[in-house]
């Protein structure tokens, strides 16, 4: 048998344990190419048996150790609860510092560590990710072309489309209202009230900071007044007084879009503004339910459209109603007629034109005909916009009448469509801009111009000519 030497330099080393777990059985003086016996065999396999017995072992108990180690270090919350946690950390984080802002993020590390949540770093947390969105892409009819119901409305430029039940969005979750909803309400309307808190005539970089300090000052009433305790209570404080300010803003964004989509369905033909007289109506809850049921009348017989809101007057504090009126050509009442008046806002001679029956009925009220402004120039209509949405700011709800829908059911297909996009970067809401060969726009409607073929009509191939 030919052997191999070892370079000079190298030594062999082995490990005795190693050799003796993984050594074979001696033969004694057998040679190696000798059938060994069957003694022999079982031997082996029972010592080969043993030695798998024990890793498997020691896989298991260390699996074991593993698993109790991660129970053991589990935070109890949800991934939406934890995302929510550190996203209100991130925002007092940001802040300006302040007594009442470190006394938060004591509380808030204090509540991380004893639920084993990990917060992110500083060079984490100023880092911006991109966010993924569809921003616009063509629409490609497929040889299918497939007709469906989509909702369409228009935005003030375009025809837009949606397709119901393309977006999908996560069930929110449902809370019982409990006494920590009515405090909040009673604070937040006491600080609303106060002049620190005042937002007229602020810029929006001075609005969100004085939003910050109306939170910051939420949360540290429910700690030294209420003795707010983030252990016993369903979820910490900064992240109570969070969601309900952000419910606060979703529900006035949604009142807001209401407005919007509303608005733009409708060719308004007029602006009015009616004022409460005390020589005709005796008061002004007497006044609101007279004139309200007047435009339901005239809406169901005249088949009018209005929307506006009542607001009280900045100099006198006189109620008034603003809102846009469409009227349907014949279905005018009264007459219009040329009127002025000394204004207390201005000191000086304001001309307007006034309607009759409702100058009889209510009082002084001024008439403006927005056809051919809003038809001329297109910003003209904001001006109108912006008197509205600044009496939303203040509270008052926006009267809408009958008939005044914010999207239209529309039968469509591919062809109709031009190009998808996405109006949001929170959650995808894909949007179809649809031809204006598919669909016009009348004073109150969003209808087809053509009849839209079908996959069940016939097919017309038309007829030969014998001659041809």
């Amino acid at each position: 048998m030919k052997t191999t030497t070892i370079p000079d330099g190298l030594e062999l080393v082995t490990d005795p344990e190693i050799n003796k777990m993984f050594s074979f059985a001696r033969l004694g003086r057998q040679s190696l190419f000798c059938k060994p016996d069957e003694d022999d065999l079982i031997r082996r396999e029972e010592e080969l048996q043993s030695k798998l017995d024990f890793f498997a072992k020691a896989e298991k108990e260390d699996r074991e150790i593993d698993e109790r180690n991660k129970t053991s270090h589990k935070c109890a919350w949800g991934a939406a609860r934890i995302s929510r946690f550190i996203s209100r950390y991130i925002h007092f984080y940001k802040q300006k510092p302040s007594a009442d802002r470190t006394d938060i993020l004591e509380r808030l590390v204090c509540l991380a560590e004893e639920n084993n949540i990990s917060l992110p770093s500083p060079a984490e947390m100023n880092s911006k990710k991109p966010k993924k969105r569809l921003i616009s892409e063509v629409v490609l009819a497929t040889r299918q072309n497939p007709v469906k119901t989509y909702k369409v409305y228009y935005d003030g430029e375009n025809i837009v489309a949606y397709l119901p039940g393309e977006n999908k969005a996560k069930e929110r979750e449902l809370r019982e209202r409990t006494q920590w909803d009515d405090l909040f309400d009673y604070e937040y309307t006491m600080l609303k009230l106060q002049p620190e808190y005042c937002e007229k005539g602020k810029s929006e970089i001075e609005k969100s900071i004085l939003r910050k300090d109306l939170e910051t000052e939420i949360i540290t009433r429910f700690y030294n007044i209420y003795d707010y305790d983030d252990k016993t209570a369903d979820e910490p404080c900064p992240l109570f007084v969070g969601r309900k300010l952000y419910n606060k803003t979703a529900a006035f964004s949604e009142r807001k879009k209401r407005f919007y989509r509303k608005k733009d369905q409708i060719r308004w033909t007029a602006w009015w503004t009616i004022t409460y007289d005390d020589n005709k109506i005796a008061s002004e809850t007497e006044f609101r339910r007279k004139l309200l049921n007047k435009f339901r009348n005239l809406c169901t017989r005249n088949l009018w459209r209005i929307m506006g809101v009542f607001e009280h007057g900045e100099k006198n504090g006189r109620l008034h109603f603003h809102g846009f009126f469409y009227i349907p050509q014949g279905k005018e009442i009264g007459e219009l007629v040329r009127k002025s008046h000394m204004s207390e806002k201005t000191g000086q001679w304001h001309n307007y034109i006034e309607n009759t029956e409702f100058a009889e009925l209510f009082g002084t009220n001024e008439y403006e005909d927005i056809r051919e402004a809003t038809q001329k120039d297109v910003t003209a209509f904001s001006k109108y916009t912006v008197k509205m949405l600044r009496y939303m700011e203040k509270g008052e709800k926006v009267y809408y009448s009958r008939h005044i829908p914010t999207e239209f059911l529309v039968e469509l297909s591919e062809r109709d469509l031009l190009v998808a996009f996405s109006i949001t970067c929170k959650r995808p809401m894909k949007r179809y801009v649809v031809s204006d060969l598919a669909v016009k726009r009348t004073n109150t409607t969003i209808e087809r111009i053509t009849r839209l073929h079908k996959q069940t009509d016939p097919y017309d191939t038309g007829l030969l000519d014998s001659a041809a």
